[in-house]
C-alpha cells in the first residue's frame, strides 16, 4: 500500500512513490464534539536528475572518469540509482577499476582508467526522479596525434596564404612606385622642356633686339666677301673705324658675343 496512517505522537499520512495523481486537497478530521477538521492542499513537483558535462563528454584514453548524477527538486534522498551503458545496467558488473557511490542527493560513477570499451551512452535512473543522459567519447592517442598533425597542416596553409598575400602587396607597392616615378620623371622633363623653350624664345628676342640696334647704328653697309679684307663699309657710332678690316672684326665680335649669350641662355 502506498498510503499509510500512523498515530504517534500525532496522526500522520504517509504516501509512498508519490505521483502526479496524488495532488489535490486532503482533509484531516477528529471525531469530537464539535468535530475538528483541517484541510491541506498537496502540490506535486516532479524531481529530475542531471549529469554535469553533458550532453557530450570527451575523455582521453587511460585517464580517469567521474560522472555524477544529481537530483533536482527532490523531497527526499533516492532509495537507489541505477546506471546504464546503452540499454544494459552496469551497477552489478563488478568491473575492475569501476565503482558506484550512492549519495544523499544522487550517485557517482567512477572509472579509474578509461578504456575504449567505456565509450557510449550513459543513463542514471534514480528511484524518485526522471533519468539523465550523457554520451561519453573516448579519444585514442593516435586520433589525438592525427588531430595535432591536421592542426599543423591548417596552420601551414594559413601561413602560406598569409605569405602569398604579403608578396602580392609588395609587388603592387613596387609597381605603384615605378608608375609614380615614371610620371614624376615625365613631369620633370616636360618642365625642363618648357623652361628651355621659354629661354630660347627669350634669347631669340634679345638677339633680334641687338640686331635691330646694330642695324640702326649703321647708315648704310655692304658686304663684299668674308676674307676680312673688305668685310663692310658704312658710317655710324659702331663702324667709324678707319680700317675696314677692324670694322669687320668689331662686327664679328658683336655677333660672337650675341651667339655666346644665346647658347648660354639655351643651356
Amino acid at each position: 500500500m502506498r498510503f499509510v496512517v500512523s498515530n504517534g505522537p500525532g496522526w500522520n499520512l504517509l504516501i509512498k512513490n508519490v505521483n502526479h495523481e496524488d495532488a489535490g486537497l486532503y482533509e484531516c478530521q477528529i471525531q469530537t464534539e464539535p468535530m475538528q477538521q483541517r484541510f491541506i492542499r498537496l502540490n506535486i513537483t516532479e524531481a529530475y536528475s542531471v549529469i554535469p558535462g553533458g550532453p557530450d563528454l570527451h575523455v582521453k584514453q587511460g585517464s580517469s572518469l567521474r560522472l555524477e548524477c544529481q537530483l533536482m527538486a527532490a523531497a527526499e534522498s533516492p532509495s537507489y540509482v541505477f546506471w546504464y551503458r546503452e540499454a544494459r545496467m552496469i551497477n552489478y558488473d563488478n568491473e575492475p577499476g569501476v565503482r558506484f557511490e550512492l549519495k544523499r542527493n544522487g550517485s557517482v560513477f567512477v572509472v579509474e582508467k578509461v578504456k575504449l570499451s567505456h565509450g557510449g551512452n550513459y543513463t542514471c535512473l534514480p528511484s524518485n526522479a526522471r533519468p539523465a543522459h550523457i554520451v561519453l567519447h573516448v579519444i585514442e592517442e593516435e586520433e589525438k596525434s592525427a588531430a595535432m598533425h591536421g592542426g599543423n597542416r591548417r596552420n601551414s596553409t594559413a601561413s602560406t596564404s598569409t605569405n602569398t598575400i604579403l608578396t602580392l602587396m609588395a609587388l603592387l607597392i613596387i609597381e605603384a612606385s615605378h608608375f609614380i616615378e615614371h610620371y614624376i620623371r615625365k613631369y620633370i622633363i616636360s618642365s625642363r622642356t618648357n623652361l628651355a623653350m621659354k629661354s630660347r624664345r627669350k634669347a631669340d628676342l634679345i638677339t633680334r633686339k641687338i640686331m635691330q640696334i646694330s642695324l640702326r647704328s649703321r647708315n648704310n653697309y655692304r658686304t663684299e666677301d668674308t676674307s676680312g679684307q673688305e668685310w663692310c663699309t658704312g658710317r655710324g657710332s659702331l663702324l667709324t673705324l678707319e680700317s675696314k678690316t677692324a670694322a669687320g672684326v668689331a662686327w664679328s665680335l658683336i655677333l660672337t658675343s650675341v651667339s655666346a649669350n644665346y647658347h648660354k641662355i639655351r643651356e
